[in-house]
């Protein structure tokens, strides 16, 4: 197994609950112990919308964040790759 990310071996979903009374002033992103940051979402939904047992995937079948309304269920592709947070 590998013992670092690279682009073969890393995250591959992230999943998250989050709510709050105007969805779009909401962004999320992750950022590596090495500084590199991906968008997950921003500024998505509407007023009274959430994120309930929403994962953010790396998979091409997966609609885009941005195509989503309402409350956010299941998997989408994050607004930038999962793959660049995989390369440090």
């Amino acid at each position: 197994m590998a013992s670092t990310m690279n682009a073969s071996f890393g995250l591959e979903k992230v999943c998250i609950d989050a709510s709050h009374a105007n969805l779009p002033d909401i962004s999320i992103s992750l950022i590596s112990p090495h500084g590199s940051e991906i968008s997950l979402t921003t500024n998505n939904g509407t007023f009274g919308d959430s994120y309930t047992n929403t994962c953010f995937t790396g998979l091409d079948t997966d609609p885009l964040i941005s195509s989503g309304s309402g409350t956010f269920n299941g998997n989408y592709q994050s607004e930038e790759q999962l793959g660049i947070f995989n390369l440090g």
